[in-house]
């Protein structure tokens, strides 16, 4: 795992200053999720999750069944993560609708109103 990729992800996550509980990344690996979910938990001492949403490459009209775009030199699927601390047990991925060619997928972490 970049050591590079580790500290911008706990520089951002500082907000320069203030804290922060989650962090977006995108233009993201699915092969550093894991890696970077254990070097949150080691530096800040308590359990993260480190959830990857893959870009598609939309064919047809079910985006979910689209193959992934893939990363570079094995590195795995290319998509977008969230880091939120582990306690937030639900997430979701929705596809949005777009033209013929790369589709995008976000995790989702709602509010404590189950109703969002």
């Amino acid at each position: 795992m970049a050591v590079a990729l580790i500290a911008a992800v706990r520089w951002h996550m500082l907000g320069h200053g203030a804290p922060m509980d989650a962090a977006i990344i995108q233009e993201f690996c699915s092969s550093f999720a894991k890696p970077l979910e254990r070097e949150l938990e080691a530096h800040y001492g308590s359990g993260w999750d480190v959830r990857f949403a893959p870009i598609k490459i939309k064919r047809g009209t079910d985006p979910a069944a689209a193959p992934n775009k893939q990363c570079v030199r094995g590195r795995g699927d290319y998509g977008i993560a969230i880091a939120v601390p582990d306690e937030n047990t639900w997430y979701g991925i929705k596809y949005l609708p777009s033209a013929e060619g790369t589709n995008g997928g976000w995790p989702c972490v709602p509010p404590s109103n189950p109703g969002w």
